[in-house]
């Protein structure tokens, strides 16, 4: 029994629908986790944080955790918390990209991932 060639265009195609259908539960999942602003209770939603320094300040915070400099790591986590659904779809963006961040390469993708879920958890 022969194996069919695989199909790059259709590889790709069901890598990309898998990102949108990941990031659409994310959003979904983040709706949640925002506080209705008509209830009354004084909460509202942070405006965003511009994603180009969020992505910054949370490849820095990833570095931070690798090289053990927990502490610094925790003052990175703090600043982000207030844009915790921006951060979320840049970590995942960051988890779904197959090139590992420049400031990262020179980890293990295991590592890198157990990283990530690490931060998800702190600031989710």
């Amino acid at each position: 029994m022969t194996l069919a060639p695989i199909d790059e265009k259709a590889e790709e195609k069901k890598k990309q629908l898998m990102a949108e259908t990941f990031k659409l539960e994310q959003d979904i999942l983040s709706e949640r986790e925002i506080p209705d602003e008509q209830t009354g209770n004084g909460s509202s939603r942070v405006s965003d944080v511009d994603d180009k320094e969020l992505t910054e300040l949370i490849i820095s915070t990833l570095r931070q955790m690798a090289d053990g400099n927990l502490k610094a790591a925790q003052q990175n986590i703090d600043k982000m918390s207030p844009f915790s659904v921006q951060a979320l779809e840049i970590l995942d963006a960051i988890a779904l990209s197959e090139i590992p961040e420049p400031e990262l390469s020179d980890l293990p993708s295991q590592t890198i991932a157990g990283l990530i879920r690490t931060l998800r958890s702190k600031i989710s």
